[in-house]
């Protein structure tokens, strides 16, 4: 009898080890793609303005436009990227880049430019090596 306990005991731990294994592939192939722009800081009379392509301009849930920066976290498993939204003015200049001044007064990390799948404000990512 104590062998058979043994044997289903053991045989739970192994199942649930599998399962602890597998969730933790799964949230690492599941974390969004992005990858990093360069930007350009212009000086203005309104202020300090940043050029970054057009394709970063996004809208969120109530249509404000902005663009997303990303900032190194602590995480559970170490260093996470997130990324914030950060709404802007958008003033175009007749090409493939925009001028941006944002609402808020530091941008920090740097600029998303593509994203694998739609973000959303404080969502964890995975920074595409270049």
């Amino acid at each position: 009898m104590k062998e058979k306990v043994f044997g289903i005991g053991s045989a739970f731990f192994i199942f649930l080890l599998l399962c602890t294994v597998t969730s933790i592939v799964i949230r690492e192939n599941m974390v969004t793609e992005v990858d990093t722009v360069n930007i350009e800081k212009v000086e203005s009379s309104t202020g300090e303005l940043l050029r970054i392509p057009a394709c970063c301009i996004v809208e969120n849930e109530q249509g404000v436009p902005g663009f997303f920066c990303m900032e190194e976290t602590d995480g559970l498993w170490g260093k996470e990227w997130q990324v914030r939204f950060n709404p802007a003015e958008v003033t175009g200049d007749g090409s493939d880049k925009v001028l941006v001044q944002s609402t808020q007064r530091r941008i920090g990390g740097m600029i998303v430019g593509y994203s694998s799948r739609e973000l959303k404000d404080e969502e964890t990512v995975r920074k595409v090596q270049k």
